[in-house]
Order: C-alpha cells, then structure tokens, then sequence
C-alpha cells in the first residue's frame, strides 16, 4: 500500500495511484429524486476525487453516474468542495 498526501495535508493509504482526469459526472442519492453535477479530478478503479461547489446535504453513501455508467460510492473523506470515494463494488475501469 502506498501512502499519498490527501487534501488536507494528511496521509492517505491508497492501494492504488489514481489517474488525473477533468470528467462531468453526477451524484445521485435519494431514489433518484436528488442529482448533482460534479467535476472528477482523479480516479482509480478502486475510487476518485469529486468537487462540487458545496458539499452540503450530500449523504456518505450515494452512486455517481459517469459515461452512462453508476457506480455506488462511499465517502472516505471531504472538505468543503471535495471529497474522496471509494467505489464499493471496485470492478469498473478506471477510465
């Protein structure tokens, strides 16, 4: 495992190193009935780094729609404008 610095100045232990990409996608939670837009900064296939404007109201577990894909996710981490991922059935591709 490889420890990278987070956002914050901490360390983070990440199986893998995440590719750094400028991607739309959108979090979804609530049945479908609450979508955001947010920007992808990095990603793995094992997780990313999303930014929204605020991440008010957005719950630890949600699924994000990118490329026509959804992919369940879990917070592991955030701030006020990004946060990091983790995909939990970890099979899709990392780009």
């Amino acid at each position: 495992m490889e420890a990278q610095a987070g956002p914050n100045g901490g360390r983070e232990n990440r199986r893998e190193r995440r590719t750094r990409v400028l991607k739309s996608a959108r979090v979804v939670f609530n049945g479908g009935y609450s979508v955001y837009d947010c920007r992808v900064k990095n990603l793995s296939s094992g997780g990313a780094m999303l930014q929204m404007p605020s991440l008010l109201g957005i719950p630890s577990q949600f699924d994000m729609v990118m490329d026509g894909k959804t992919r369940p996710c879990t917070v592991m981490w955030r701030t006020n404008t990004l946060m990091g991922v983790t995909f939990d059935d970890a099979s899709g591709e990392a780009a």
